[in-house]
């Protein structure tokens, strides 16, 4: 499988120590991406390691990352780095109810990595050098949004509205597949005790049927039924049938002959 995110020049801000940890960001990102689309029984085992080790390495980088811009003075984007991982924290937990959750996730996190990367940090470093220019914070903050391309910043803005729109959406919809499956499996465990009451009804309204309401035993129903399911099984096993009562009431001598005559 390519890659999801590929390094090049391109990503570079500059700034050994934060190219070095996207260098490895990118790393771990793109074998996340190829272990959320393996198809073998220790698949699970490996996504969720590699998962964790993301997530691992991104807060060793924010941390980090905004030491450094404290230290510089940069008007820091704190709140977005605390909102990525709620975000992806979310979405991961809830990824079994996400329709084809492993394009999901991997389109999301390397949505997520571009703009962090070619956008956040790459103003992040050009702040940076203004500030060690002699700039003030303020002052790098003003220039980067009057940029030479005065388009970039927009640009960035809106795709990081977009990702957060998207963001929003996907862990709405993952809540709400979970509220659905949760309601489909309330449905079913409902249906499933109507079954076991009606066929525990059933069962007590055959037993009912062949008991007398009197003397709660067994009926002339349920003698008919058992006198010929025995005398059944004497003709399979060929052998004798006999039948002992107490007072015999009229009828049971003929049948009895009856079912002898059959064996």
């Amino acid at each position: 499988m390519l890659p999801a995110f590929v390094w090049t020049d391109a990503v570079l801000t500059g700034i050994d120590t934060v190219d070095a940890q996207h260098k490895e960001l990118i790393d771990l990102f793109n074998e996340l991406n190829a272990a959320l689309f393996m198809r073998h029984e220790c698949a699970e085992a490996v996504i969720e390691s590699a998962y964790r080790r993301v997530i691992a390495y991104t807060d060793k980088h924010f941390a980090e990352e905004e030491a450094l811009m404290l230290e510089e003075g940069v008007e820091a984007h704190i709140g977005y780095h605390r909102q990525f991982v709620e975000r992806v924290e979310a979405m991961w937990s809830h990824r079994s109810a996400l329709m084809q959750h492993p394009e999901t996730i991997a389109g999301f996190l390397t949505s997520w990595l571009g703009l962090h990367i070619l956008g956040v940090d790459q103003s992040m470093s050009r702040q940076i050098e203004a500030i060690r220019a002699g700039k003030s914070p303020a002052e790098a903050y003003a220039l980067e949004l009057l940029s030479r391309d005065g388009a970039t910043p927009v640009m960035i803005d809106m795709i990081g509205r977009l990702y957060s729109v998207l963001a929003d959406q996907n862990t709405a919809l993952a809540n709400a597949n979970l509220a659905l499956e949760a309601r489909v499996s309330e449905r079913t465990a409902e249906l499933n005790r109507a079954n076991a009451e009606l066929v525990a009804a059933n069962i007590e309204l055959e037993r009912y049927s062949k008991t007398d309401a009197l003397l709660q035993i067994g009926n002339r129903a349920y003698f008919d039924e058992r006198l010929v399911e025995l005398c059944a099984r004497g003709r399979r096993h060929a052998s004798p049938l006999s039948l002992l009562v107490n007072y015999p009431p009229y009828g049971v001598t003929a049948e009895v002959g009856a079912c002898e005559q059959q064996a």
